[in-house]
């Protein structure tokens, strides 16, 4: 069929571009935003967007840190129950309260000081005991100095003793017409006074060695004393047995306390 003058004019056919065509047909293959005017941007193109994404990255990241943070230190459930030692502490020493470390729910370290009891009276006990251990160690040597003294008198008296003796048994062997027996009762008398002498001294030298042993006792019973009075000293300040937290705290300052 043949083509007609009017279909020619208007430009009606297939693929045509006229004015009656579709505007997709109008517009051929040019963008979109070309025929609108301008060029959208890709997301990552738009700095608002971008640092709107950053603040909330950042402040996710901040709530995850602070809740594995707190995580790590509690434990949160619906049923659950507490299991813990439980170690008594006690005063060893009776004595008022002067300061109180401590206070409930407190967690301490081994070793560390809760309660000072006032030391002042125990003080007292300790230079007391060391006074005494002092004159103890005195005594001591004096009663050496003594046991010096009877050894070199014992020496002296037994020499003398010894020549008494001697001279006893010269006289003895000389003829009576020679020696007097005035003279031989002198010579016995001076041997037997010599000898009592000597028993004399070495008695002395018995008891002043005895006075040594008594002495050196009373040095270990002074001693003793003061390791006592200082032990109380230390137990002034009750201190943890374990590392811990405090629960139940009934001490206050001023309080007396008892043993146990």
């Amino acid at each position: 069929m043949a083509e007609t003058a009017e279909e020619r004019s208007r430009g009606v056919g297939v693929g045509g571009n006229g004015p009656d065509a579709p505007p997709e047909a109008r517009r051929g293959s040019r963008p979109r935003e070309m025929d609108e005017g301008r060029v959208r941007r890709r997301w990552y193109q738009r700095p608002l967007l971008l640092a709107v994404l950053g603040v909330v990255l950042v402040a996710l990241i901040v709530v995850v840190v602070i809740w594995w943070l707190h995580s790590r230190q509690w434990e949160s459930t619906d049923d659950a129950y507490i299991s813990a030692h439980v170690v008594p502490v006690t005063p060893r020493l009776s004595g008022v309260a002067l300061r109180v470390y401590v206070n409930d729910n407190h967690d301490v370290a081994a070793g560390a000081v809760l309660v000072e009891i006032d030391p002042r009276d125990i003080q007292a006990r300790l230079d007391q005991a060391r006074a005494g251990l002092s004159v103890s160690q005195a005594a001591l040597e004096t009663a050496k100095a003594a046991v010096a003294s009877a050894e070199a008198d014992v020496t002296a008296a037994q020499a003398e003793a010894e020549r008494r003796a001697a001279d006893l048994k010269r006289y003895q062997s000389l003829d009576a017409r020679v020696v007097s027996q005035q003279q031989l009762d002198a010579a016995r008398a001076a041997a037997q006074t010599a000898d009592a002498q000597l028993r004399a001294v070495q008695t002395r030298l018995g008891g002043s060695r005895a006075s040594v042993n008594e002495a050196q006792a009373r040095i270990e019973q002074a001693q003793a004393a003061v390791r006592a009075a200082e032990l109380d000293l230390s137990y002034a300040r009750i201190r943890a047995s374990v590392a811990g937290r405090i629960t139940q705290k009934n001490v206050q300052v001023g309080q007396y306390l008892q043993v146990g």
